[in-house]
């Protein structure tokens, strides 16, 4: 029997025992020598637990036996800031493992090894019945043990040592990973510690004083973090064009100079582990902010702007009265994916430190809102509130700085004024107040910060108590005693809005509706001409005012004098210029479009010159329109005679055969009258189309007529109203009419030079149900001739959210447009562009790793093996991009980006193909996913081009291809109208323009 250092291993029935002097815990205060457990827990200092501090191993008994000349020395913990603490005592702590000194936690340093037991002296403990589980052991020091007992290694004859098992149950012995064969007299330096199995000990005689520890877990918390998502195909080494004039252009892009940032990245251990709730992980590591300075964390790793060495990666954290240790393991490399990451987090920190306020991910400042002048006497008048999307992003050769001017409109009306006209309206008013509010935006009247409602609670009011920090108080007593408010009725549900807080994710907070300015626009307010016109002049900010405000921005990080903004851009060395990037564009040629003149087809006219006479040309192709009806109420059959005369010119001139109607005068303008004499008509004969003449606009009166033609019967319908038949307007309103009658019978106005044979272009976009939330509507457009300007169209139902469901549908209804265009031409298309729209960004995963290979497996199917072409392309017209051209002014419609802003992970490009007038130009972003095509850069970003031309509602270009238009255009009709499929028979026909 041997001992060192207060060490005492001894053999007693095949047990391992272990002692130290005494029995008790080396370096425990004399003081407290003999004391029982509960008395030794009161030195321990407020809420430091044993589990924070030790790696834990079970200990078997102990003997009382100690060597005369063995005296134990005190032992002093030191955490990384030079504060002292005594030994970490705790009835869960069975054995403290041995270490070196500095060995274990960087923060702690102790004078000398050792091994602590818990325990009276004379007391057994026995083995504890749950396994434990630690991560990255210590093992146990060479220099603790002498003597004949201990081989070359200073391991005892009694231990194995297991290289490399992460987890080993400690107590059967067994690990739940693989072990390499089992080895003595191997140097420690990876690896754990097995003890041999001892025989079974008699139960612990003081239980009650000394509970079995429970199972602690020493690990990372889980990781679920994104990942960089790379699409960019291989064969695709320059995405840049070649067609088009050369201009040199600005974007709303600064540069961030992060020569000089260093990044030190770091994975974090939590010991114990931490509760699993929301936010706790983000408590804990917050706990250390003072030691780690402005550091940024996402998900499990911190990112500092200094590095820690030794000790200093051993830190200490309280967090809802419990002590944490917070491990640092230096990580290599920092790309600029996660470069981006961290200078985005710490943008946040820099927005909060000068007081902005989030909305979603727009910034607002609090002070920064004016009234529209010419709308302040109606309705107590209308403000704006100016904000900011700022976002740092990876570009093509470096990383910028994007920022985007938004404005919020701040309507004159109060939440509960909603709630009240809710109240009159409806006996289920609870359910459709909370329908009208949930997710809307609100603007505080007392302090103007924009929240965003969550939910309403029916069950609390403006008189109900809560806990404030001067004490117990109510709502109506709170804001008369912070903000001078006073609320009047008392009786108002209030609304509760989530805010981001330090530490944890969400934090509720509850709002009284009296209080709240309701912002955006009704249906009512859309219609108002004056109201929308001036509100529409104030934010549209001109290229040169949005230059200059987002510019102003910019500037505000530099030319602050806030210290905390100034000590996060000085630690960390970040910079970020105030000059707009300046790049290279090019402007595609112009398009002529395709029509028909006297006889011959011929490129006619330039679609941008489409405001001059129409008259002298023709359509591409026109369908005789021999059997319509038109459905007028019987007091303005005059009107109606006169327009149909109108009409019937403007069709000749357009090329268009209009044979005369089958008028049906409507006695009364009800929706039931309506539908009767519909029911007669189709009873009779089915004509091509019907068309309606309304006294006024009423969305259930057009609902219903439109589910009738369109979901029941399959029969092509067009609405207008008596105001749209005045005689003022007559020609301008009779040529788009003849336009849309033509398509919605299957013929085609015009269209351009596409050299693709035997191609077809695909658009998918996709809506929730208005009246369902969890329903949503796909629609599917594809043209299948050789003009691109003939569409087969199809909708579909799924679950909301269900991804998986609509993946499989998209690529059923894909196929069944591949099958409609063989009947056409005898053959499947050899090439298949398909535009997909209705894509978020946390979406391209699916899309990426689940669709695509979905759809790949579809077509292999169609073609039985033949070779089929796709470029799957992800379009986004909601993006933050605003291009400039000479200095303040917008590009020409056809300016295409694709270098300096682009991504370098993508095959994308930006394109402005929409009609712009006062505002700033929006860009239309275009992400090729996948692509076996041979059409190069050059010819897909000219396709593309070409295909915006071919929208038939439109006099001109659109920001979107005509296929992805045409889609989006069905799944509004069929979401907010129909809210159901239309008819197969209308497939082939644009019905829904």
């Amino acid at each position: 029997m041997l001992h060192s250092r207060g060490l005492f291993p001894y053999n007693n029935t095949n047990n391992t025992v272990l002692t130290n002097d005494a029995g008790l815990l080396l370096g425990m205060p004399p003081n407290l020598v003999g004391s029982n457990l509960p008395n030794l827990q009161q030195c321990l200092p407020a809420g430091l637990t044993d589990t924070a501090l030790w790696h834990l191993q079970p200990a078997y008994c102990i003997t009382p036996t100690p060597p005369a000349h063995c005296i134990p020395q005190p032992i002093q913990l030191e955490n990384g800031n030079g504060q002292a603490y005594p030994p970490p005592i705790g009835s869960s702590l069975s054995r403290a493992v041995i270490h070196p000194p500095t060995s274990l936690f960087g923060g702690i340093t102790t004078p000398a090894a050792t091994s602590a037991i818990i325990a009276p002296p004379g007391v057994l403990v026995q083995q504890p019945s749950k396994p434990m589980t630690i991560m990255d052991p210590i093992p146990l020091p060479q220099d603790v043990y002498n003597g004949s007992d201990f081989d070359n290694n200073g391991f005892s004859s009694n231990f194995e040592f297991i290289p490399m098992p992460k987890k080993t149950d400690l107590t059967t012995g067994t690990s739940s990973g693989h072990l390499s064969p089992k080895k003595k007299n191997v140097f420690p330096e990876v690896g754990e510690r097995k003890i041999k199995t001892p025989a079974p000990l008699e139960p612990v005689l003081f239980e009650e004083c000394l509970p079995q520890p429970n199972p602690i877990t020493i690990a990372k918390k889980p990781v679920d973090k994104p990942k960089r998502l790379i699409t960019r195909p291989a064969k695709i080494l320059d995405k840049r064009g070649c067609t088009g004039t050369v201009l040199t252009l600005h974007a709303n892009f600064f540069p961030v100079h992060v020569a000089q940032m260093q990044i030190y990245k770091y994975s974090v251990i939590v010991s114990p582990s931490v509760p699993n709730e929301k936010g706790a992980f983000q408590g804990v590591v917050l706990g250390c902010s003072q030691a780690l300075g402005h550091f940024v964390l996402y998900y499990d790793y911190i990112y500092c702007a200094k590095k820690f060495m030794g000790n200093a990666r051993k830190l200490f954290s309280q967090y809802e009265d419990n002590t944490y240790l917070v491990t640092l393991i230096e990580e290599n490399g920092v790309g600029n994916f996660e470069r981006v990451v961290v200078i985005n987090k710490l943008l946040r920190k820099l927005l909060k430190a000068l007081s902005w306020f989030q909305a979603g991910k727009v910034y607002f400042s609090k002070d920064d809102s004016y009234q529209i002048r010419s709308l302040i006497e109606r309705s107590g008048g209308w403000s704006v509130k100016p904000g900011f999307l700022p976002v740092v992003l990876n570009c093509e050769t470096e990383i910028l700085f994007n920022v985007d001017l938004v404005h919020m409109v701040i309507r004159p009306d109060t939440a509960f004024e909603l709630y009240q006209i809710m109240q009159s309206r409806s006996k289920n008013s609870n359910a459709v107040f909370k329908e009208a509010i949930v997710g809307e935006h609100v603007v505080t009247m007392y302090n103007g910060r924009v929240y965003k409602v969550k939910d309403v609670a029916f069950k609390f009011n403006p008189m109900t108590e809560f806990n404030s920090n001067d004490g117990p108080t109510t709502f109506v007593h709170f804001y008369h005693q912070k903000y001078g408010v006073s609320i009047v009725n008392k009786k108002q549900p209030l609304l509760m809005a989530h805010i981001l807080s330090e530490g944890k994710e969400k934090c509720v907070v509850y709002l009284v509706p009296e209080l709240c300015y309701l912002t955006g626009f009704t249906s009512e307010n859309r219609r108002d001409f004056f109201l929308m016109r001036n509100i529409y002049d104030e934010i549209s900010s001109t290229p040169k005012v949005c230059q200059l405000k987002v510019s102003q921005f910019v500037k505000t990080f530099s030319e602050t004098k806030n210290e905390k903004v100034q000590e996060i851009l000085r630690e960390w060395k970040l910079y970020f210029g105030s000059e707009m990037v300046s790049f290279k564009g090019r402007h595609l040629p112009a398009e002529l479009a395709k029509v028909r003149s006297g006889r011959n087809p011929s490129s006619a006219r330039n679609l941008f010159d489409w405001s001059e006479d129409f008259r002298t040309y023709r359509m591409l192709h026109c369908i005789p329109i021999k059997k319509w009806a038109v459905l007028v109420p019987a007091q303005h059959v005059k009107a109606s005679d006169r327009f149909i005369i109108c009409l019937q010119s403007t069709c000749a001139a357009l090329g268009i055969t209009l044979a005369k109607p089958f008028i049906i005068q409507i006695e009364s303008d009800e929706v039931s009258c309506y539908l009767r004499q519909l029911k007669k008509l189709f009873s009779k004969e089915r004509p091509q189309i019907v068309v309606f003449i309304l006294a006024c606009n009423r969305k259930d009166k057009y609902s219903a007529i439109k589910k009738y033609c369109t979901v029941e019967h399959g029969v092509a319908s067009q609405v207008l109203t008596v105001k749209s038949m005045d005689q003022k307007y007559d020609f301008p309103v009779a040529k788009r009419l003849a336009v849309q009658l033509n398509c919605k019978v299957g013929g085609t106005p015009w269209s351009v030079e596409v050299p693709l044979t035997l191609g077809m272009v695909i658009g998918v976009d996709m809506s929730v149900d208005t009246r369902n939330r969890n329903s949503t509507f796909c629609s599917v457009v594809a043209s299948f001739d050789s003009d691109f300007s003939r569409f087969h169209s199809a909708t579909f139902e799924f679950a909301t959210g269900d991804f998986e469901q609509m993946s499989v549908q998209l690529c059923e209804h894909v196929t069944m447009a591949l099958q409609n265009f063989k009947l056409q031409h005898h053959n499947l298309p050899k090439v298949i562009i398909l535009y997909r729209d209705g894509v978020a960004n946390r979406k391209l995963q699916h899309i990426f790793h689940r669709e695509l290979p979905l759809m790949q497996k579809w077509l292999n199917e169609v073609y039985k093996g033949g070779e089929w072409r796709l470029s799957y392309v992800v379009v986004n017209k909601h993006n933050n991009t605003k291009i400039y051209a000479n200095g303040n002014t917008n590009p020409p419609t056809g300016t295409v980006v694709d270098t300096c802003i682009t991504n370098p992970d993508r095959y994308d490009f930006l394109l402005l193909s929409g009609q712009t007038q006062r505002k700033a130009a929006s860009f239309t972003h275009y992400n090729v996913l996948f692509d076996n095509t041979s059409l190069t850069p050059d010819r897909l970003q000219r396709l593309t081009y070409k295909m915006t031309h071919l929208y038939f509602n439109m006099k001109g270009t659109v920001r979107v291809p005509a296929p992805l238009r045409y889609a989006s255009r069905l799944v509004a009709v069929v979401s907010n109208i129909l809210h159901k499929p239309p008819h197969p028979n209308l497939s082939d026909v644009l019905h829904f323009l």
